[in-house]
């Protein structure tokens, strides 16, 4: 979160952190632990756990695609996008590509392959950098993107069950046995507007990320990342698990969990203009 000096999007990258904890605060404190709270130790479905089976799972599930959240939007912003060594020449030369060197890279001068872009804000070039994104004040590429992906996706799913479990607060509340006595308690006022918020806050980040997941998917799929779609070319053209190992590592089956990936990586790797490929498909 402080790989670059701008603190506005050091804030930022704070903030979201901070938009995740409230979030996960309301919908416990207002739902969870209040609707479905068992003090009756007998009645506990797990004992010493405070909660019915229902709550249990409620909790378990929101809380756990929070903490993914939390941890994958921190390795996000840890961890190193793609960036281009400073100092670093091409292995070899090869005939079917120019070999240059970055001219806004400061300090020794550096090879900049062709899907390589130079980060204004991070102040080098980042292989199949996507974008710099505000939220972890780091750049997306091609080293980063499985937890930038993973981020996205627990922040849509927490932010989906955050306005369930608020609509089921105002639910239980409405059809409760003793609704004035609930509504009476003294922090009552402080939960219902909490619990509003959290559920704008919820909607809006339910479809902000589901949006951005859409675009990513639809970028892994026609291996072109946003920079790629700026200067309208492509990578190779592959199936959609071909691609997807490439930006979320050979196992498919972390591509879940915020483990570093494995990746296999080409600075030589071409790209094709974009009527080039059209024209590909068409013979096709």
């Amino acid at each position: 979160m402080c790989r670059t000096k701008d603190l506005g999007g050091i804030a930022l990258a704070h903030f979201t952190l901070l938009l995740i904890a409230y979030g996960q605060y309301i919908g416990n404190r207002t739902n969870i632990f209040y609707w479905h709270r068992e003090l009756n130790v007998d009645e506990q479905y797990i004992q010493g756990i405070p909660l019915t089976l229902k709550g249990l799972c409620y909790c378990f599930v929101f809380n756990g695609t929070c903490l993914m959240a939390y941890i994958s939007h921190i390795r996000a912003a840890f961890s190193d996008p793609g960036r281009i060594p400073e100092g670093m020449t091409p292995p070899f030369q090869s005939e079917y590509m120019e070999m240059k060197n970055c001219e806004k890279c400061k300090g020794r001068e550096t090879w900049k392959p062709m899907r390589a872009h130079h980060c204004s804000e991070c102040g080098f070039c980042v292989f199949k950098m996507d974008h710099h994104c505000p939220w972890i004040n780091n750049c997306v590429g091609h080293r980063n993107m499985k937890y930038f992906l993973q981020f996205v996706v627990y922040i849509m799913l927490s932010s989906a069950i955050l306005s369930f479990l608020c609509v089921m607060s105002f639910y239980n509340l409405l059809t409760a046995p003793h609704t004035r006595t609930h509504m009476n308690h003294g922090n009552y006022p402080y939960a219902f507007i909490g619990s509003i918020l959290a559920f704008v806050e919820g909607l809006l980040f339910a479809y902000f990320t589901f949006d951005l997941l859409s675009e990513q998917i639809t970028s892994i799929d026609d291996n072109q990342s946003y920079v790629d779609d700026l200067k309208k070319q492509y990578g190779k053209q592959q199936d959609f698990f071909e691609n997807a190992k490439g930006a979320l590592g050979i196992d498919f089956l972390w591509w879940l969990m915020p483990t570093r990936p494995e990746l296999k990586t080409n600075y030589y790797e071409r790209v094709w203009p974009k009527r080039e490929v059209k024209r590909m498909y068409k013979n096709d």
